[in-house]
Parts: C-alpha cells; structure tokens; sequence
C-alpha cells in the first residue's frame, strides 16, 4: 500500500484492525453520546420545542416512538418514521420515549464515528491518521451535539457518510448506492443531491464521462422513485405523515426560503452578512462550539415562572474555542493550498466532497433563519476534503509522529474541552428550571 490514496485495501479479516477499531468506535461513542444525552435529558428539556438551539427534539422523539397521531416535518424527512418509529415504539414501551429517543440517535452518531474510519481507511489513509481524522469528526461540537440529543440530524449525516464510502468501496454499483441514497434523502430531502455528488465521485473516477453520466442519471432515478415510493408506503402505514410530493408541501417550504427577506428586500450589505453567517457555522462552528446565551420566556397560560431557552452567541471561548478554530482553518488552508498546487493528486471523491460544501452553502444561504442547526450537513464534506487534500502525508508506512498527525492530534484535544464544556454548559440553566420530563 505505497499509494497515496489506494482505495481498495481489500477485504479485512474479522478481527483486523479495520474491523475491531471501528467497532470499538461506535461502542465507545454510541456510549458517550448517550451518557451525554441522559445528563441533558433528565433535566426534561427534550419536551419543549426550540428549547435548545431551536432544534426540534420533541417532534423527533415523537416520530421515533408514537405510531399514532400527526408526523409534522416527514415533506423534509421522508422516510425517518417508517424506518425508525417501529424499533423507537417497542423500546419506549420500557425506557419511555426520551430515552429511546436518546439510544437511538447515541446509536447513528456512534455508527458516524465507526464509518467514517472505514471509510478514511478505504480512502488509503494509514491507521493512525484515519483514526485521527474520525476522532475530529466525533468530538466536532455539532455531532457531538446532535449525538447526543434526539435529532434527525446523526441519520441524516450516516446517509451521507455510508454514500462516500461506497463511492471508493464500490464505485458506480448502483446495487450498493441506490439503497444508501434512499436512506440518505429519506432522513433529509437535500441529501439527495450530496449523495448524488457523492456516487458521481466514485462513478467518475472509474468510467468515462459518457458512461458516468448515464449512471448517475439512474441512480438519480432509482433513488428519488424509491424514495417517493416509500414515502406512500409511510403514509398508509401512518396516516398522519406527510407525503413528499403534495403541492402544498412545497408551498410550505418555499416559505422558508425568503424567510429572511420578510425585514424588506435582502441588499448587497445584508447578503454579505448573510453569507458570513453562514459561513462560520458550516466552516467554523460545527467543529469548535461557540458560546452560549439563556434567555428566558413565559411557558403556559401564566407569566410565570419562567423558563429558559439556549441560543449561540458569535464568540467563542478564550483559549479552547479559539485554539480550535485557528487550528482547524489552518489544516483546511494547508489542504486547499496542497489541492490548488498539485491537482492531479486529488481524487475525484475529493472534489465530490468540495462540491457537496459549496451545495450546502449556496443552498442555506436562501434556506432557514439558524444556520447553527444546520451546519451539521456540512461537516463530513468538510473533513473529508480536507483528509483527501492532505492523504500523501498519511499515507502508509509514515510515521504516526508527523505534522498532520500532530496538528490533528491537537485540534481533537481542544475539541474536547470546548465542546465538552458547551454540552455540559448547555445542561445547566435546565438544571435549576427543569421542563416536564416527556414531550
């Protein structure tokens, strides 16, 4: 394995290195997630709806655990209800819902962490080094975030994980992608095109441009026709779903499209803050967590008491925040300098990833009105381009010992303790006004 970026390492042996690390992976973070969730989620805060960095944590534990009654948001995640509901309503009827909601998204986060090794290994990256690389990913302030809370976000981000795999594993097999793709845009409609991206990676690294072009046309087909077809299948099975293809749907989120433009018309100005908004939370603040504000509001018929809630703030903690983000611009800088300087090194999955950033930030650019939530989508992108711009200095047979390892080395010691303080932070004023403990 002397090449930079050999993607086909061959079939591990049961108890390989490349088997038992990415299970101990996924057992140690599922773990540590769920630890994570249960300390914020004894406070009862699950159950009140933007509570937490407007995420919506007591709509997801619905769809996972209750059969019955309205599935609000299944337009934007078609499949998450069929898929999850009937294991998340078996164990709520002993753990309770938020709980299981909990196990379940401690779970997808884990198995994140453990499939974005496999697939920096298949990448040709040396052990150290993808390890390294997965830990980023893992102790990153929106994954560990959305591991740790019930969300939909962790099996979005699987789909999309589980698709760049297989564009070097198994490139251009429509068997193989098809079904990932399915489970990508079933978890968020907007995967589609990041799992589209992703297979025309793999595809074009293998065929030529007309070939590759057919091919991902069916797989675009394929995948969005499974997708709606299943979406049906949701709806009989759950009549209080959403069907992705009604009319109305699409009214309803094209609202959300301009939903910063309702101040007056967006101006040059205004864009350029827009833009910069968007940009340091996809780039800079899904890996090192910034600060963070409590409010608080009346909930009920009575002005009190009242409760709190937690929004970020645009500042970062002195020295770990800041020790973080400076040293993760500065890997994503080397990895692009090396990228422009010798463009013939980088794999055609890399720019797959680069492709899949720039969708991301054109698209929440006109989308949404809190990028923090999600910045997420974004984040495995990102790493990833950065791990393939920079592979020839992981490549096999490197010392463990060497400037990439240690620069990342460091930015995972400082992901620790930031973004360890922002979950643990993120408890607290929950802690002395608890929210009721079930949605």
């Amino acid at each position: 394995m002397t090449s930079s970026l050999k993607t086909r390492i061959g079939a591990p042996r049961l108890w390989s290195p490349d088997v038992l690390v990415p299970l101990i992976l996924f057992l140690f973070f599922g773990g540590l997630y769920a630890a994570g969730g249960w300390f914020i989620g004894r406070t009862g805060v699950f159950a009140v709806p933007n509570a937490l960095l407007e995420a919506d944590h007591w709509r997801v534990i619905w769809d996972m655990t209750r059969p019955a009654g309205l599935h609000l948001r299944t337009d934007a995640h078609p499949l998450f209800v069929i898929l999850f509901n009937p294991l998340g309503s078996l164990y709520a009827r002993v753990l309770g819902p938020w709980v299981t909601g909990v196990l379940l998204s401690a779970a997808a986060g884990g198995a994140c962490v453990a499939l974005a090794h496999a697939t920096f290994r298949r990448a040709g990256l040396a052990p150290a080094s993808a390890l390294l690389w997965s830990l980023v990913v893992a102790f990153s302030a929106s994954h560990w975030f959305y591991g740790a809370t019930p969300e939909t976000w962790s099996f979005a981000v699987l789909g999309i994980i589980l698709v760049f795999y297989l564009a070097l594993a198994k490139p251009g097999k429509l068997a193989w992608a098809v079904p990932a793709g399915i489970f990508a845009g079933g978890m968020l409609t907007p995967n589609v095109a990041l799992a589209t991206l992703a297979f025309a990676g793999g595809v074009f690294r293998k065929r030529s441009l007309k070939k590759a072009v057919v091919r991902v046309g069916l797989f675009i087909v394929f995948t969005v026709g499974g997708i709606i077809g299943l979406n049906f299948v949701q709806k009989a099975l759950y009549p209080g779903a959403q069907l992705v293809v009604l009319p109305e749907i699409y009214k309803t989120e094209a609202e959300k499209f301009v939903i910063f433009y309702r101040s007056g018309p967006l101006t040059f100005a205004g864009g350029v803050e827009r833009l910069f908004n968007v940009g340091k939370h996809f780039v800079v603040f899904n890996v090192a967590a910034p600060l963070t504000e409590t409010r608080y509001r009346s909930v009920g018929e009575y002005a009190l008491p009242l409760k709190p809630y937690v929004v970020p703030r645009d500042a970062l903690n002195v020295p770990f925040g800041w020790g973080a983000a400076l040293l993760w611009l500065f890997i994503l800088a080397w990895s692009g300098d090396r990228v422009a300087r010798r463009r013939s090194d980088f794999p055609a999955v890399g720019y797959a990833a680069l492709a899949c950033i720039l969708f991301n930030l054109v698209f929440y650019f006109f989308y949404g009105s809190t990028p923090i939530i999600y910045g997420i989508s974004s984040l495995f992108p990102t790493v990833a381009f950065a791990a393939l711009g920079l592979a020839p200095y992981a490549r096999p047979g490197t010392k463990p010992l060497n400037p990439l390892n240690l620069a990342l080395g460091g930015l995972v010691f400082l992901e620790v303790i930031n973004n360890g303080l922002f979950l643990y932070g993120l408890a607290q004023p929950f802690r002395a006004y608890p929210y009721p403990l079930t949605p």
